[in-house]
Protein backbone atom coordinates (compact mmCIF):
# COMPACT_ATOMS: atom_id res chain seq x y z
CA UNK A 1 0.00 0.00 0.00
CA UNK A 2 2.46 2.65 -0.91
CA UNK A 3 5.46 0.97 -0.82
CA UNK A 4 8.86 0.45 -3.15
CA UNK A 5 7.51 -2.09 -6.22
CA UNK A 6 10.43 -5.38 -6.01
CA UNK A 7 10.79 -7.63 -8.49
CA UNK A 8 11.19 -11.05 -7.10
CA UNK A 9 11.69 -14.39 -9.23
CA UNK A 10 8.78 -17.29 -8.42
CA UNK A 11 9.46 -20.51 -8.93
CA UNK A 12 11.79 -23.37 -8.12
CA UNK A 13 15.86 -23.11 -9.06
CA UNK A 14 16.80 -26.55 -8.15
CA UNK A 15 16.24 -28.25 -11.51
CA UNK A 16 14.37 -27.59 -15.14
CA UNK A 17 13.08 -30.92 -16.40
CA UNK A 18 10.55 -32.76 -14.55
CA UNK A 19 9.44 -36.84 -14.79
CA UNK A 20 7.38 -38.67 -12.98
CA UNK A 21 10.35 -41.60 -13.18
CA UNK A 22 12.16 -39.55 -11.52
CA UNK A 23 9.73 -38.87 -8.68
CA UNK A 24 8.41 -42.24 -7.97
CA UNK A 25 11.42 -43.84 -6.75
CA UNK A 26 12.17 -40.97 -4.19
CA UNK A 27 9.10 -40.77 -2.99
CA UNK A 28 7.63 -42.95 0.23
CA UNK A 29 4.19 -44.34 -0.39
CA UNK A 30 1.29 -44.39 2.40
CA UNK A 31 0.94 -48.05 1.91
CA UNK A 32 5.04 -48.51 2.73
CA UNK A 33 5.76 -50.13 6.39
CA UNK A 34 8.09 -48.12 9.18
CA UNK A 35 11.20 -50.15 7.49
CA UNK A 36 10.21 -49.36 3.72
CA UNK A 37 10.13 -45.57 4.48
CA UNK A 38 13.78 -45.77 6.67
CA UNK A 39 14.98 -47.32 3.79
CA UNK A 40 13.55 -44.58 1.68
CA UNK A 41 15.70 -42.08 3.98
CA UNK A 42 18.05 -43.71 4.76
CA UNK A 43 19.11 -43.99 0.98
CA UNK A 44 19.11 -40.18 0.93
CA UNK A 45 21.16 -40.09 3.43
CA UNK A 46 18.88 -39.04 6.46
CA UNK A 47 18.24 -40.60 9.99
CA UNK A 48 15.42 -41.91 11.63
CA UNK A 49 15.32 -38.44 13.37
CA UNK A 50 14.76 -37.13 10.15
CA UNK A 51 11.68 -39.44 9.42
CA UNK A 52 9.98 -38.31 12.08
CA UNK A 53 10.72 -34.81 11.78
CA UNK A 54 9.74 -34.73 8.01
CA UNK A 55 6.39 -37.03 7.99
Amino acid sequence: AGGPFVRILTGRRDGRVSSISNVRPNMVDTTFSMEQMAQVFSSKGLSMEDLVTLS
